[in-house]
């Protein structure tokens, strides 16, 4: 699933089912056909990079592993490389104690 977590409920459901059927349950990169549980519906233009969360024309049917690879190119053009989390902040780098939850909410 995305690393974000994208969730529309019934729209997403729709949009996801409308582009297995239009891609007839086969990846867009190797062209293999599968059974659905093995396939992923990926957003072509990412939406951290501005992509339409719901656009059937920016969605695509991917099998598991070329999704896997295709997010991890994301990650590395991102410099976010595998096994690279993104930043805490100062509070989480500056080793325990307590943190300033104030820092997360500006006013």
């Amino acid at each position: 699933m995305c690393q974000w977590r994208f969730q529309g409920g019934y729209f997403w459901d729709a949009a996801r089912t409308f582009a297995f059927h239009r891609d007839r349950f086969t990846c867009r990169s190797c062209h293999r056909r599968y059974r659905r549980p093995q396939l992923e519906v990926d957003h072509i233009v990412e939406i951290a990079r501005g992509g339409a969360p719901l656009d059937p024309s920016n969605l695509q049917t991917l099998c598991r592993h070329c999704h896997r690879e295709k997010t991890r190119r994301f990650l590395r053009s991102r410099g976010e490389g595998a096994g690279q989390r993104a930043d805490p902040g100062p509070a989480f780098r500056s080793g325990g104690g307590a943190f300033d939850v104030a820092e997360w909410f500006p006013a």
